[in-house]
C-alpha cells in the first residue's frame, strides 16, 4: 500500500553555519525568514537534508515496476491525487485504459501549438493559420479554458454573443470564430486527444439576418463600358496599364477567377490552341487546393493571343501589388466610366467590388441554361447551396420570362374566344389555320360568304352533331335535310354529306329564287 511522505532533498551547508549536536546526531541551524530551523547533516558533513515541499509516494504500476510520484504540497490534496492514481492502476490491470488521461493534463496552449504545426504541414497559408490561431487563443483566454475538461458550450456561446453585441461583429464573422474553434476540436478528436467535440450543439447564426456587405452585379452594358474605359486609359495602377486592366476584367468576367488566382497566372497558364481553349490554374494558387482548368470562349482566346505575345515568359501576366488593392483599382476605372460602385438593390445597398465579377460569371452561367452540376463545376464549388444561394443572381426580367412559361400563365383559348364573341368555335389550331386560309382566298376573289358559312357549319357539327340542321333552319331549308332532291334536269340527286350540306343548301335556295 503506497503511503505519502516528503522525500529529503540535499543542500550544501552554508559557510560559517552553526552545527548543533542533538541526541547524538549532528544538525545545522538554518535561518528561514525570521525563524531558525534545524536540519540533519549528511554523513560527509557537507550537506544537510531538507524535506521537499510536495508530498510523494512510491507506487507499484500495473506492469509491476515501482515509480515515485510527486503530488501536492497540501497533504489532503495529495491524498486525493494518490487515490485517483491507484484507481487508474487498478483499471489498467482490469483492461480499462484511459486514453485521454495524459492529454487532459496538458494545457490547451500546448495542443494549439501542435495544431498550428499540423496546419503548416498541410500547406495552409500563413495568414490563414495566424488568423485562426489568434482567434482560438483569444476565445480560450476570455472563456477561461485552460485544459480540455474546461471546454463548455455555454461559455463559448456567451462569448460569441458578446462579440456581436459589444464588439459589433457580424454573424458571419462570429460564425468564422466558431468554425475555427470547432476545427481545432475536430482535430483533437481525430488525433485521440479528446473524446468528443464539446461544442457540437452550437450552430452557426443566421447570416441573412445580419448582412453587412451585399455584393451586386454589373449589367452587360456596364461591363462593356468599363472594359472600353480601361482600354483607353493612359494611367497605370501599380504597374498595370489601362489595356492590361481591360484584359484582366475580361478574363475575370469569363472565368470567375479570384484576385489572387488571377495574379498568379503566367503566359504558360493559357492553353489557347486547344480544341476547347482554357486557362489552367495550379493547385497551389486555388482556394480549394485543386487544379482548375477553366474553359473560355474562342472570342476571348483570339483577344488574348496578341496580348500574351507581349508578356514575358515565366512571369505573372499581371505583375505587381495590384491584388492588395483590387477594389481600389476597379473603383478608379468605375469612376472614369461613371459607373456607380454601390447601387440600391432589392435588399438594400449592394457593393460591386472586384469579387462581383465572380458573381456575374456564375449568374451568367445559370442564365445561359446550365444545369446545377455544370454550374457547380464551372464555379468550382462542392456545395450546391453556395452556388445557388450566394452567387447565382437572377434579375427581375429573367423571373418574368420564366413565370410566363408556367402552366396557366397564358390565357385559355376558350376564354379568349368568349371575350371576342366567338365562343362557339372550338376547332383545333390546325383546322383554324386551314379555315383562315380559305377565308382569305375567298376575300381575294372567291366566294367569301360561302366559305365563312362552311366554316361555321363545320364547327357547329363537330360540337353537338346537330349543327347542320340548325344552320339549315337558319337558311329556311331544314325540311330538305337528308332527302334526295330533283335537279333542274329532273334527275334525282343525293345531298352531300357534312361539310358540303351548307353549299348544297345555298345553291338550292338560289335555284328556287
Amino acid at each position: 500500500m503506497a503511503t505519502l511522505f516528503k522525500p529529503d532533498r540535499s543542500y550544501a551547508v552554508p559557510a560559517n553555519a552553526e552545527i548543533v549536536c542533538k541526541d547524538g546526531a549532528s544538525f545545522v541551524r538554518i535561518l528561514e525568514g525570521k525563524r531558525h530551523t534545524l536540519y540533519p547533516l549528511s554523513q560527509d558533513g557537507r550537506h544537510y537534508l531538507k524535506p521537499a515541499e510536495k508530498w510523494a509516494a512510491d507506487v507499484r504500476l500495473s506492469d509491476g515496476t515501482r515509480k515515485r510520484f510527486r503530488f501536492s504540497a497540501n497533504k489532503d490534496a495529495a491524498a486525493v491525487m494518490l487515490s485517483e492514481l491507484l484507481k487508474k492502476i487498478e483499471n489498467e490491470k482490469a483492461g480499462i485504459v484511459d486514453r485521454y488521461g495524459e492529454h487532459r493534463k496538458r494545457v490547451l496552449k500546448g495542443h494549439l501549438e501542435d495544431w498550428k504545426r499540423s496546419l503548416e504541414a498541410s500547406g495552409r497559408p500563413p495568414k490563414y493559420i495566424g488568423q485562426r490561431f489568434n482567434r482560438i487563443e483569444k476565445a480560450f483566454a476570455t472563456c477561461g479554458f485552460l485544459r480540455t475538461q474546461d471546454l463548455t458550450a455555454e461559455r463559448l456561446e456567451h462569448f460569441l454573443h458578446d462579440l456581436r453585441k459589444t464588439d459589433d461583429l457580424s454573424v458571419q464573422t462570429t460564425n468564422d470564430w466558431l468554425q475555427a474553434i470547432r476545427q481545432f476540436c475536430r482535430w483533437m478528436v481525430a488525433n485521440g486527444r479528446m473524446e468528443r467535440d464539446p461544442f457540437t450543439r452550437l450552430k452557426p447564426g443566421n447570416v441573412k439576418a445580419d448582412v453587412r456587405l451585399r455584393r451586386g452585379e454589373f449589367t452587360d452594358a456596364e461591363c462593356r463600358k468599363l472594359i472600353a474605359t480601361a482600354e483607353g486609359s493612359l494611367e497605370d495602377f501599380r504597374e498595370i496599364s489601362g489595356p492590361a486592366r481591360a484584359m484582366l476584367y475580361r478574363v475575370a468576367l469569363n472565368t470567375g477567377y479570384r484576385v489572387k488566382e488571377l495574379a498568379s497566372l503566367t503566359p504558360d497558364s493559357f492553353d489557347l490552341d486547344a480544341k476547347t481553349p482554357a486557362i489552367v490554374l495550379a493547385a497551389e494558387f486555388t482556394k480549394n487546393r485543386c487544379e482548375a482548368v477553366q474553359p473560355i470562349s474562342t472570342v476571348l482566346a483570339d483577344a488574348l493571343r496578341p496580348f500574351l505575345a507581349a508578356c514575358p515568359k515565366q512571369l505573372p501576366v499581371w505583375p505587381g501589388t495590384w491584388r492588395e488593392k483590387g477594389a481600389v483599382m476597379l473603383r478608379v476605372d468605375l469612376d472614369a466610366a461613371k459607373i456607380p460602385f454601390t447601387i440600391i438593390g432589392h435588399e438594400g445597398e449592394e457593393t460591386r467590388d472586384f469579387h462581383a465579377f465572380r458573381n456575374c460569371y456564375i449568374s451568367n452561367i445559370i442564365r445561359a441554361g446550365a444545369d446545377l452540376k455544370q454550374a457547380m463545376t464551372l464555379a468550382r464549388h462542392s456545395d450546391p447551396k453556395l452556388t445557388t444561394a450566394r452567387y447565382a443572381r437572377t434579375r427581375l426580367h429573367d423571373l418574368g420570362s420564366l413565370v410566363n412559361k408556367l402552366p396557366g400563365s397564358k390565357e385559355p383559348e376558350a376564354e379568349r374566344l368568349r371575350m371576342t364573341g366567338t365562343d362557339g368555335d372550338t376547332a383545333s389550331r390546325k383546322q383554324q389555320h386551314a379555315i383562315s386560309g380559305a377565308a382569305t382566298g375567298a376575300a381575294n376573289g372567291g366566294n367569301g360568304r360561302l366559305r365563312l358559312v362552311t366554316n361555321e357549319e363545320t364547327t357547329a357539327t363537330e360540337q353537338n352533331g346537330e349543327g347542320t340542321l340548325k344552320s339549315l333552319k337558319s337558311l329556311g331549308n331544314e325540311g330538305d335535310s337528308g332527302r334526295e332532291k330533283s335537279g333542274e334536269d329532273g334527275q334525282k340527286t343525293k345531298p352531300p354529306a357534312r361539310l358540303e350540306l351548307a353549299t348544297y343548301a345555298l345553291r338550292k335556295r338560289r335555284s328556287t329564287n
